[in-house]
């Protein structure tokens, strides 16, 4: 085989092997969008999206070991029948990820006309039911939000909420008394709580704020 001859063949398996991987490149492509095509809407942006969150909280487990997720959705795209099951519902692909790497824990859901929030502990190794109406425990909070016009959700990290989501929580024990956890407090229907626990005011007793 002459130069020439060899030439033209490496030249012709070059492209023949870029034509293939373009191909491929362009099967698994149409693939992607047929799969996303079959999604509905509201679980696009979850695929897309929920990898930066993860990592996100890894991140965040990483600094601090226990984190609270402070929940932002737009109320209209839950069940007025069932918030609660709903904001299981939204946000599952978390939980699912989650639940196997770290001790969760739902604690309340507050349902308002636009917005619903709820707070979601990981690691909070200090918690106890019995005295959570009045011992304290501030821990980082991340504000985790989905888009009301994108349906995308972003996550990052917001001090303001630490003491005031701390001492939010230790209230809504005092409140809704031996009820269990998750709280639900509507406050499009009105709220009404039937037995407090009637404590004394809480006191901070722990705070990690950084």
């Amino acid at each position: 085989m002459t130069k020439l001859h060899r030439f033209r063949w490496s030249v012709h398996n070059a492209l023949g092997y870029k034509c293939l991987e373009i191909w491929r490149h362009l099967v698994s492509e149409t693939l992607v969008k047929y799969f996303f095509y079959l999604l509905s809407e509201s679980e696009r942006p979850t695929l897309c999206f929920m990898e930066k969150v993860n990592q996100a909280v890894s991140d965040a487990l990483a600094t601090h070991r226990s984190i609270r997720i402070l929940g932002d959705l737009p109320t209209e795209k839950l069940n007025r029948e069932d918030y609660l099951a709903s904001t299981r519902e939204l946000i599952e692909s978390l939980v699912d990820f989650w639940k196997e790497k770290a001790d969760l824990r739902l604690l309340a859901v507050e349902v308002w006309p636009r917005h619903t929030y709820f707070a979601l502990d990981f690691n909070n190794d200090e918690y106890n039911y019995d005295n959570a109406h009045t011992h304290v425990v501030v821990i980082p909070v991340y504000l985790f939000r989905l888009s009301r016009k994108s349906h995308t959700w972003t996550i990052f990290r917001h001090k303001p909420q630490d003491s005031s989501l701390a001492k939010r929580i230790a209230d809504l024990h005092e409140f809704n008394g031996q009820d269990p956890i998750p709280f639900l407090e509507d406050h499009i229907e009105g709220v009404t709580h039937y037995a407090p626990r009637n404590s004394k005011n809480p006191v901070v007793a722990s705070e990690n704020p950084t």
